[in-house]
């Protein structure tokens, strides 16, 4: 169940074990279950903020999903998106940065045509 997801999670954390990309993955779609894209925001951010943990492209890729749906289809408005979240709040400006660079480390990577801002 989702609620096994979470706890095995807060076990991991108490014990300071570094869990795998598939329980990260596994905790983020627990939270969206049982709270939507509000508790996937809170919980997105209190991973991003522990030493040792980084997001796979799968992890990536299931946030993006789950919070940004139209990221396979117009990644303009997804970084503007993503841009405003950082602007509105302060604590996640440099979050919100770092996924827009990261974001733009995948285009690259991936040969997808590139978008010039002017």
């Amino acid at each position: 169940s989702w609620d096994e997801a979470i706890t095995l999670y807060e076990e991991m954390n108490k014990r300071a074990i570094i869990p795998s990309p598939q329980t990260i993955q596994g905790l983020i779609l627990a939270y969206y279950h049982k709270g939507g894209q509000s508790a996937v925001k809170s919980i997105v951010n209190s991973l991003l903020q522990k030493d040792g943990l980084s997001f796979t492209e799968r992890t990536f890729r299931l946030v993006s999903k789950i919070l940004f749906k139209e990221v396979d289809t117009n990644l303009d408005d997804f970084r503007k998106k993503v841009r405003d979240i950082g602007e509105e709040d302060s604590t996640l400006r440099k979050v919100s940065l770092n996924l827009i660079r990261s974001v733009r480390v995948a285009e690259i990577e991936s040969g997808r045509p590139k978008t010039i801002h002017k």
